[in-house]
C-alpha cells in the first residue's frame, strides 16, 4: 500500500532520501533513482570543482568541517542506494499496522523504521570514519593549519615538516610555501 497524497505532505522530508524513494508513489521515483545510480558511476575527482563552488559560493562553508561531514553522510550516492535497498526489504505491513494503531508518519519512522535500520546506521558510521581519513577533500576544503585532519597533517609533516612562520600559510622546511605547490608542479 502506498502513501496517500495527504500522508506524503505530512511525512518528514528531511528524513533519508531513500525512504521517499521506497515508500512513496510518484512518477519521478525511477528517474531520481537512476540519477543516484549515475552519480555512483562518476568518479569523485570529476565533481571536485562543482562541489567546491557549491560549498564556497552557496553555503560559504570553506575552512570548516561541514563539507567533510555532509559529504560523508548525505552526498554519498552509495549510502542512499544502500539505505533504499534496505528499506525495500522492510514490509509495508509494518507501516500499515502502525497507521491502523493511529501513529502519524513521524512516529512510524522514529519508532518503527529507525530501530530496524540500526545495521545500516552502523555502516554509515564506518563509512564516515573512512571519509574522515581521506586526504584530498580536507586538502581542498580546509585552509587553516589548525583545522587540518590527522591524515592531512601527517602528510604535510612527511613532506618535510611544518613551520608556523606566517599564520595561515604553512611552509615546508626548505622554505617553499605550501600554497605555491600547484605553480611549482
Amino acid at each position: 500500500m502506498s502513501l496517500r497524497r495527504s500522508d506524503r505532505r505530512r511525512a518528514p522530508r528531511s528524513f533519508f532520501t531513500s525512504i521517499q524513494m521506497t515508500h512513496t508513489s510518484h512518477l519521478m521515483r525511477p528517474t531520481i533513482f537512476l540519477v543516484f545510480l549515475a552519480r555512483i558511476i562518476i568518479p569523485t575527482g570529476g565533481v571536485f570543482i562543482p562541489t567546491y563552488i557549491l560549498w564556497a559560493k552557496v553555503f560559504r562553508a570553506i575552512d570548516t568541517y561541514m563539507p567533510l561531514i555532509a559529504h560523508a553522510f548525505f552526498a554519498s550516492p552509495f549510502m542512499v542506494f544502500l539505505m533504499r535497498q534496505f528499506f525495500m526489504t522492510i514490509p509495508e505491513g509494518l507501516a500499515d499496522a502502525a497507521r491502523i494503531d493511529g501513529a502519524h508518519e513521524f512516529t512510524i519512522y522514529s519508532r518503527v523504521m529507525l530501530p530496524l535500520i540500526k545495521p545500516v546506521i552502523a555502516v554509515f558510521i564506518i563509512f564516515f570514519l573512512g571519509a574522515w581519513n581521506q586526504f584530498i577533500e580536507p586538502l581542498i576544503f580546509i585552509n587553516s593549519q589548525k583545522k587540518w585532519t590527522l591524515s592531512l597533517a601527517l602528510a604535510m609533516l612527511a613532506r618535510g615538516g611544518i613551520s608556523t612562520t606566517k599564520p595561515g600559510y604553512p611552509e615546508l622546511s626548505d622554505g617553499r610555501r605550501a600554497d605555491h605547490w600547484p605553480s611549482r608542479l
